[in-house]
C-alpha cells in the first residue's frame, strides 16, 4: 500500500475513524482491528472492500450508503456487526467469508 493511500486512513488506537480516500478498492490496513461507526459513511466510489483477519469488529453505519459498493469479504473474526452496517448499499451482491 502506498504512502498516498495509507494517509486517506484516519486510525486511532487500532479504529479505523474515517476513509478519507476516493479509491475503488480498499484493502483495510493491517494495523486496524475495528472499522469505527460511520468509518465509510456515504463514499460514493467504493466497489469492493478487503477486510483482515485481525477485524473483529464492524461499527454501526460503518459502510452506509456506500451505493457502489458491490463487494465485501468478511472474516470470521468479525464478532460484532453493528445496527445498520450496510444500509442503502443498494449495489451490494457479495458478502463472502475468508
Amino acid at each position: 500500500m502506498s504512502e498516498e493511500q495509507m494517509n486517506d486512513f484516519i486510525i486511532e488506537n487500532g479504529i479505523l475513524i474515517k476513509y478519507t480516500g476516493m479509491d475503488l478498492d480498499i484493502i483495510i490496513p493491517e494495523e486496524v482491528t475495528e472499522i469505527g461507526e460511520s468509518a465509510f459513511y456515504s463514499c460514493p466510489t467504493i466497489i469492493t472492500v478487503k477486510l483482515h483477519d485481525k477485524i473483529t469488529k464492524i461499527g454501526d453505519s460503518a459502510f452506509s450508503d456506500c451505493a457502489s459498493l458491490e463487494k465485501i469479504n468478511l472474516p470470521e473474526s468479525v464478532r460484532y456487526l453493528g445496527a445498520y452496517a450496510f444500509y442503502d448499499c443498494t449495489h451490494l451482491k457479495i458478502v463472502s467469508k475468508i
